[in-house]
């Protein structure tokens, strides 16, 4: 394999390991699950014979052990739930991972993803003049590139935060921010 190949092999494993780790724990609460409700549904069968029998005392018995049964059965429920909700969870993430380097992300998403690097990048840029008076826009560019933003997407956005009013350029190719925050 190619070491991009390998790279994005590694990229894919990386988020779909947890979904699958998930299904699995749900697979195995399930199975237990399935065993605890048949021994509940063998105690039924005893304590209704018992009680039949008017054997009260076997039938008590067997009522505490139903009990714990049913308690048994709801603690895994509730677990089956909790794994179900994470697994989902992770799903989605997946997906919208998927969708978002295949290109075909919702609108709704979209905007979330660019608001969301909006606020790195002006984040990033107000610590870096609260150091700096000015920050040199290549030196910008690199650190974020650092943080997983291309270049391109790094003017994109800065074009769009002047527009905003939320940087300026107080020289050519330097940048600054508004407020010092």
């Amino acid at each position: 394999m190619s070491g991009d190949t390998l790279e994005r092999h590694q990229d894919f494993t990386d988020f779909i390991n947890p979904f699958c780790d998930e299904t699995k724990k749900m697979l195995k609460l399930h199975d237990k699950y399935e065993k605890v409700e048949d021994e509940y549904w063998k105690l039924h069968r005893q304590y209704v014979k018992n009680k039949r029998a008017k054997k009260f005392d076997e039938a008590a018995e067997l009522m505490i052990k139903l009990v714990k049964k049913t308690a048994q059965l709801t603690k895994l429920h509730y677990e089956i739930r909790e794994s179900t909700v994470k697994a989902l969870g992770t799903k989605r993430e997946i997906k919208l991972i998927l969708q978002k380097k295949a290109g075909v992300l919702p609108k709704s998403e979209i905007r979330k993803w660019e608001k969301n690097k909006e606020h790195k990048v002006l984040d990033f840029l107000t610590k870096l003049c609260k150091e700096f008076d000015m920050v040199p826009a290549e030196y910008l560019f690199s650190e974020l590139k650092k943080k997983g933003l291309a270049k391109n997407e790094v003017i994109k956005i800065v074009e769009e935060l002047e527009e905003q009013g939320k940087i300026f350029k107080p020289r050519q190719d330097y940048y600054r921010t508004v407020t010092k925050r």
